[in-house]
């Protein structure tokens, strides 16, 4: 997928195309394959086959703020307002549940002993749809929560 990606970029839609297609063949679901089936679509003037692709990009990460946006102008350059529409308040919710992660990942920084901060951390990751961030932030509450106040802040003075 990079190297059509970079034949894209170079104005060899032809090579890209070819490219893109032992990618396909590979593997046509993935997210990559996808964003770049969407993109070749639309320089194709193909709209409806990239709103398709970015579809089933948008299954595999439904908060993906770049694809959902595409996705929106996608509907917009068809004329398809109120899909438009839903598409861009669908896109300033994943906005707010990312930036809000954002935060909380400052703050966990800031307060590295919170296991409040990492609870918050754990829900906002489940809502993302990253199961596998939103374990490694429960872990880390739950193991805040077994160690005495005292004895992590000693260990922080210590390693400061």
């Amino acid at each position: 997928v990079l190297m059509a990606e970079c034949h894209l970029a170079l104005n060899g839609q032809a090579r890209a195309g070819q490219l893109l297609e032992e990618a396909r063949s590979v593997d046509a679901n993935a997210h990559s394959v996808l964003l770049l089936s969407a993109r070749m679509s639309l320089d194709a003037q193909k709209p409806e086959a990239a709103t398709e692709f970015l579809r089933q990009a948008l299954v595999q990460d439904p908060h993906d703020c770049q694809t959902r946006y595409q996705l929106a102008l996608s509907y917009r350059d068809q004329g398809l307002l109120g899909e438009y529409a839903e598409e861009m308040s669908r896109l300033e919710m994943s906005q707010k549940l990312h930036d809000q992660y954002a935060e909380l990942s400052r703050q966990a920084r800031q307060r590295p002993s919170d296991s409040q901060v990492r609870d918050e951390l754990y829900e906002v990751a489940q809502k993302l749809g990253k199961p596998e961030i939103a374990r490694l932030w429960k872990r880390a509450a739950d193991a805040f929560r077994q160690i005495p106040d005292a004895s992590i802040s000693h260990t922080l003075n210590r390693s400061l």
